[in-house]
């Protein structure tokens, strides 16, 4: 069987998140940046596509990877100036504004242009795609590290069975 991709109409959003670029104030601020916080990068994918799609603007689902410290979001939105309205406010209100980036892939340069903030650079598809593996080795990583704790889990004794 032929494996096909969907295809969505619209226009392509892709937001990266770069914690790790951020000036971080105090030592507590740092707890507050755990590695490897997948959790964070899926609550945050729902939030987005919620609010996407309450506003009328989603046109496929948020797909996100990575941890939270470098993480992707990609979906397909009917405006993408409307859903950087969107998305931006949504980041304001967590205090993730400050180090996340928004893109708009440009079809007739093959460019992704940064809508957010106003002063970010365009980059070229290679970085772009560069990020999007960045995160999904991150992912690999997690179920090594998660397969290495499995393994040394079991080489714990076995509690004694409770009294019945």
């Amino acid at each position: 069987m032929m494996k096909t991709q969907t295809k969505f109409s619209g226009q392509h959003v892709f937001v990266l998140l770069s914690l790790r670029s951020a000036r971080l104030d105090n030592q507590i601020m740092e707890l507050c940046l755990p590695e490897d916080n997948f959790i964070a990068t899926n609550i945050l994918g729902v939030l987005l596509n919620s609010l996407l799609e309450n506003a009328g603007e989603s046109m496929s689902p948020v797909h996100a990877g990575g941890g939270l410290n470098e993480s992707v979001f990609v979906c397909h939105v009917r405006d993408a100036h409307a859903a950087v309205k969107i998305i931006s406010a949504a980041l304001e209100k967590l205090k993730l504004n400050g180090v996340a980036q928004i893109y708009r892939f440009d079809e007739d340069e093959g460019i992704y242009r940064c809508l957010f903030p106003v002063s970010g650079n365009d980059i070229q598809f290679p970085e772009m795609m560069q990020r999007a593996k960045d995160a999904v080795i991150s992912v690999d990583l997690l179920g090594h590290k998660l397969a290495a704790l499995d393994k040394l889990v079991g080489q714990f004794p076995k509690p004694p069975e409770p009294p019945k």
